[in-house]
C-alpha cells in the first residue's frame, strides 16, 4: 500500500461536533432549581422586561435555524431523491436503520441516530455516543419493522457501539464490511436518518485523514469526507462503489466561510475489537457469530 496515496496528516482535526453537542438538554440543574425555589417571589411587571428579552432572543435564534435548516434539508434532500433510482442505494438502504436512545426515570430523555446490519440475524453497528446512557434502545428498520434492545457493546476508546440483536429468523437486510483504507478522492455514498428524516443517502469524497483523541488519550485514525452531514448522522455506513461498508460517521466539521461541511468516519476496523468479543468474524456476513444480546422483537 502506497502511504502518499492516502495524504496522512500530521497535525490533528479540529474538535468535531457529535450529535450530543447539537442536541439541546431540556432539563434545569437541580442547583438551579433550588435557588429559584428560594428567591422572592417577582410581580409580572418586574419580570415583563427579562420575558420580553428571552422572547425575543428566542425569535431570532428560531429564525436562523429554521432558516438554515431548510436551506440545508433542500440541498441533501435533492441529492436523496436523485439517487433514490440507483440499485445500490436501493439495497443499501435495506440494511440501514434508524436507533432511538430511551432513558426511564425523571428525565426520560430521547435522543435518535443511525445504525446499519452486518448480520442477517441482526447485529448492529453505531456509535457509542447514540447508545449512551439509554435504558433501552429501539431500533426500527424500515422493511423489518420494530426491535427493542437492553444489551449492548460499546467500544472502550472508540466511538463505535455493537447491538445484537440475534433474531430468530435469518433474513434481515445486512451489509458487507471491507477493511481497507478509501483512497484520497475516492467516491463514497452515506446513508442515514439527519435531521428527523429517514434513509437519506448522500454522496461524498474523502479528502483527508486525520486523528482525533480517544478516550484512553490516544490517537485515533479518521477519515474526513467532503459530505452534506447533520444531526442525526451519526451511526451512517461509509458504502464504497461496490456497496461495502468502509468506515462509520460519527461527527462533523460545521461549514465555515467558503469551507464546506465535512463528515469525520471511524474506518471499519475498529469494529472487529467488538465483534471478537462476542465471537463473530467480520467476514462471516449471514452467519451469526454467538451474539447474546437480549431483545425482543415486535
Amino acid at each position: 500500500m502506497d502511504k502518499d496515496n492516502y495524504n496522512y496528516i500530521d497535525k490533528d482535526l479540529p474538535d468535531p461536533l457529535i450529535d450530543g453537542d447539537l442536541l439541546e438538554n431540556g432539563e434545569e440543574e437541580a442547583g438551579d432549581v433550588a435557588e429559584e425555589a428560594a428567591s422572592p417571589p417577582q410581580s409580572w411587571l418586574q419580570r415583563w422586561p427579562a420575558i420580553l428579552a428571552i422572547l425575543c432572543i428566542i425569535s431570532i435564534v428560531l429564525a436562523y435555524s429554521i432558516r438554515y435548516i431548510t436551506a440545508s434539508s433542500f440541498k441533501f434532500l435533492k441529492e436523496s431523491q436523485d439517487l433514490a433510482g440507483e440499485p445500490l442505494i436501493q439495497e443499501v438502504r435495506q440494511a440501514v436503520v434508524e436507533i432511538n436512545n430511551h432513558t426511564l426515570g425523571f428525565s426520560q430523555q430521547n435522543t435518535r441516530g443511525t445504525g446499519f446490519n452486518i448480520d442477517a440475524t441482526g447485529m448492529i453497528i453505531t456509535n457509542r455516543h447514540i447508545v449512551l446512557g439509554a435504558d433501552v434502545l429501539v431500533v426500527k428498520s424500515q422493511n423489518q419493522g420494530i426491535y427493542y434492545a437492553t444489551e449492548w457493546l460499546e467500544h472502550p476508546v472508540v466511538d463505535l457501539a455493537i447491538i445484537p440483536l440475534k433474531l430468530k429468523s435469518d433474513d434481515m437486510p445486512f451489509l458487507q464490511i471491507e477493511q481497507r483504507l478509501p483512497f484520497i478522492g475516492e467516491k463514497v455514498y452515506i446513508i442515514g436518518n439527519p435531521l428527523g428524516f429517514v434513509d437519506i443517502a448522500v454522496s461524498g469524497l474523502v479528502r483527508s485523514y486525520g486523528t482525533v483523541a480517544g478516550t484512553d488519550g490516544s490517537r485515533i485514525l479518521v477519515m474526513k469526507i467532503e459530505s452534506e452531514i447533520h444531526p442525526g448522522s451519526s451511526g451512517s455506513p461509509v458504502i464504497d462503489q461496490d456497496g461495502h461498508v468502509l468506515a462509520v460517521i460519527f461527527a462533523q466539521i460545521p461549514a465555515q466561510a467558503d469551507v464546506p461541511t465535512y463528515g469525520l468516519a471511524i474506518p471499519i476496523g475498529e469494529a472487529t475489537l467488538l465483534l471478537e468479543k462476542i465471537g463473530y468474524s467480520a467476514g462471516d456476513g449471514g452467519t451469526s457469530g454467538g451474539a447474546d444480546g437480549s431483545t425482543d422483537q415486535q
